[in-house]
């Protein structure tokens, strides 16, 4: 009986220091059984932004669909001095070596979007870019 109890605590212990050591990131899921590159594949857009801790209170309509394949697809649209202007864009994306950030080359470019990933799960990414003194965290759900 006191073996079966040392083993069970042991065990939690266990499991409790992999659970809690399994997240990458400031924010987000200590545990989950999907990829990084699994939760970041799919169909994204905006839905909150900050600047330097204050939130925007206009957000541009964007989605992103990043492909299995290192592919994405994006198109925004946004309200300028009352008219509507919408553009895409496409490229290649990747994890950095060690899966902290997501980097994005689009087509025709060569310098690459480099954003810090400070959440990631399935349902909901935030990204943060640093920029001079600017600190842009943005926030991705899934559609």
């Amino acid at each position: 009986m006191k073996k079966t109890i040392i083993y069970g605590l042991l065990g939690m212990f266990l499991l409790s220091g992999a659970v809690t050591s399994c997240s990458k990131y400031e924010e987000g899921s200590k545990f989950t059984v999907l990829t990084k590159k699994a939760r970041l594949v799919g169909k994204w857009k905006i839905s909150k932004i900050e600047y330097n801790g204050v939130a925007e209170s206009t957000i541009p309509n964007t989605t992103i669909e990043i492909k299995k394949t290192g592919d994405y697809n994006a198109s925004y649209s946004y309200t300028f001095f009352g008219q509507t202007q919408t553009s895409t864009a496409s490229g290649t994306w990747e994890l950095s070596s060690d899966k902290s950030k997501l980097l994005m080359t689009e087509t025709g470019q060569s310098s690459i979007d480099s954003e810090e990933i400070i959440e990631l799960k399935n349902k909901e990414i935030k990204l943060k870019d640093v920029n001079g003194s600017t600190v842009t965290i943005t926030t991705y759900t899934a559609l």
